[in-house]
């Protein structure tokens, strides 16, 4: 007896558990109005009741997203765990822009095109994501008055705003069949709206707008590195990549410096003169046997204010009088300028040879996108 009892209590909680499924889908569903301006009100009172997008919502695609989106959580303890959220946010994007896809087929041409300016700002979402861009926000999501959705930045206009449909649907209180398809079609746009904002409020975008802010700033370093720096011949670009050890994502800093190696150039020897010697000018070319520039010292903005190196050179005064070759030290500054000396024999015994040069291997050496991401490790 006691068994038929507990049987007839599970039956009972079953009953009522379904009793309440179906009272919560009534209450979600459009009813007529006696007062044709309340049906604008309806949708309002729906939506503030969790019927679309929210926690009455029993459409398969909110009960998917809603349940999934709760378990991604900020907590990534690197970079590529970070990566990994992202690509869910990433699929649940995906699963909405196919549910509103299709939803697509039950709307008129109106509604249609409401849905297609939603579906096209939900890709702008997905590619900012995607490359971890911050300029998507939630609030961008967030539904203004008369039903109005993303705001123009510059007219301030809504590219949709549906409130005047609503009204035109239903001017009386007759419910008739295009009153019900109208609130159905902006029920079932502002479910995936609303779906779209509780994805981009999911804490990890917020993860991804500060990652994105590194690596803007590291882009601006790498730049500085790769076009502002002394220009390197590719067995310097070569040796200074052997000699980074990147962690191997996008967060990765570029080396604080540079090393010279056989860099050849061109620069203007200045030759004081000597007993039988006049004063003199000449072109020379040198070459940096070995050398280090270093970069930045100071972890402030995108790169060193006063960059300085220093290199042994070797130069070769062509028909010059005395020795061809000369030996010294060459200071690098500001990347682009440099000055240096020499002791070589000029004809009147070994003196002191000025040099100065200006990098203008810059306007003709250029590294590729592949090289550059070859460097950094992020291929």
């Amino acid at each position: 007896m006691r068994r038929v009892t507990q049987v007839h209590r599970h039956v009972l909680v079953i009953l009522a558990l379904a009793s309440c499924a179906t009272a919560a889908q009534a209450a979600c569903e459009f009813q007529p109005r006696a007062n044709p301006d309340v049906y604008l009100g309806s949708l309002d009172a729906l939506v503030a009741q969790g019927c679309f997008g929210g926690a009455n919502d029993e459409s398969p695609v909110s009960k998917a997203v809603t349940q999934r989106v709760a378990a991604i959580d900020d907590n990534a303890a690197n970079s590529e765990g970070l990566s990994a959220r992202a690509g869910l946010l990433l699929e649940l994007l995906d699963q909405i822009d196919g549910s509103l896809t299709g939803a697509m087929l039950d709307m008129d041409e109106t509604w249609r095109a409401y849905a297609s300016i939603t579906l096209s700002e939900l890709g702008s979402a997905k590619r900012e994501i995607a490359n971890n861009e911050s300029t998507i926000r939630a609030v961008y999501w967030h539904r203004h008055e008369d039903y109005g959705f993303f705001e123009g930045p510059v007219t301030g206009q809504y590219l949709i705003a549906y409130g005047t449909d609503i009204r035109r649907a239903c001017p009386d209180a007759a419910f008739d069949d295009r009153c019900q398809s109208t609130l159905q079609s902006a029920g079932t746009l502002t479910r995936h709206v609303a779906l779209v904002q509780k994805v981009l409020n999911n804490p990890v975008r917020e993860r991804l707008a500060e990652r994105h802010v590194q690596i803007a700033a590291l882009d601006a370093e790498w730049d500085y590195y790769f076009d502002e720096a002394r220009s390197q011949f590719w067995w310097e670009f070569l040796a200074n990549n052997a000699l980074y050890d990147p962690p191997g994502d996008q967060l990765a800093a570029p080396p604080d410096g540079q090393l010279i190696l056989l860099h050849p150039r061109a620069a203007a020897e200045y030759v004081g003169g000597g007993a039988t010697v006049q004063e003199a000018y000449n072109l020379v070319g040198i070459v940096e046997l070995v050398g280090y520039n270093r970069l930045r010292w100071e972890k402030e903005g995108p790169y060193s204010d006063w960059p300085v190196g220093v290199s042994l050179i070797a130069s070769y005064v062509p028909a010059a009088q005395g020795e061809n070759f000369g030996y010294g030290l060459m200071i690098h500054v500001k990347n682009n300028y440099s000055i240096g000396a020499t002791r070589r024999d000029t004809g009147a015994g070994d003196e002191t040879t000025w040099l100065f040069s200006v990098d203008l291997n810059k306007l003709f050496i250029n590294k590729s996108a592949e090289a550059r991401n070859l460097f950094r490790s992020i291929e």
